[in-house]
């Protein structure tokens, strides 16, 4: 028993079989993005963080400078005409996450004063104070449900229909109103948040500059 081995035709060039035999070797994957690409993108979340973050402490502050003058601000009488805890049930808006359905309570209040015989209303209780919580999903039993709800229930129990308050307004326009003057520890959050992103952002923009400077 005989066997017959088929051998490859020999080319009439050596060298060019050579490179015919090299261009059946596997080429390696092409890089997926450039280092221009690369470039892009990390400064894109750079300034992203150093815009948010200088955003974040702007707005802040402003709260919590707004919340400090709100102590010296005149006072006047006036009455809680609707006190209430509403409940809604609303889809996730796109880009949010968590569940699909989430139920919001909200405590809303509403009251009426009058500052040189004009008659105004308010919502504001006080500068950084939630009176909305979102709970993700449907669940009534969950302890995040029990606690939003109890958190706005607090808040309608402590203001009342027909209770009578002080209500705190800025002088030089009394459409802007309060029943809690003052600054609490809520007040900081954002402005400390803001601060820590845009450092965050910082470090990131010096450890590229200076990672490019040794490239060069």
């Amino acid at each position: 028993m005989t066997f017959c081995e088929r051998k490859r035709p020999m080319t009439e060039d050596p060298q060019k079989q050579h490179e015919d035999t090299d261009d059946d070797e596997p080429t390696g994957a092409e890089p997926i993005l450039s280092p221009w690409m690369k470039t892009v993108i990390l400064w894109s979340v750079i300034l992203l963080l150093i815009a948010g973050g200088a955003a974040a402490t702007y707005f802040g502050a402003r709260e919590v400078l707004r919340a400090k003058a709100s102590m010296d601000w005149p006072t006047t009488q006036g009455k809680i005409i609707e006190s209430s805890v509403e409940r809604e049930t609303r889809r996730r808006k796109p880009g949010e996450s968590g569940s699909l359905n989430q139920r919001i309570f909200r405590a809303k209040i509403l009251y009426e004063y009058q500052v040189d015989e004009a008659t105004l209303t308010g919502t504001r209780i006080a500068y950084v104070k939630k009176k909305r919580i979102k709970v993700k999903g449907d669940d009534t039993s969950s302890i995040d449900r029990i606690l939003a709800e109890a958190h706005a229930q607090g808040i309608v129990d402590r203001y009342p229909k027909g209770k009578s308050v002080s209500v705190y307004y800025k002088p030089d326009n009394p459409k802007v109103c309060l029943l809690e003057p003052g600054l609490g520890l809520q007040a900081f959050v954002a402005p400390v948040i803001g601060v820590f992103i845009f450092i965050i952002g910082g470090i990131i923009a010096w450890a590229a500059i200076t990672g490019a400077r040794d490239k060069q």
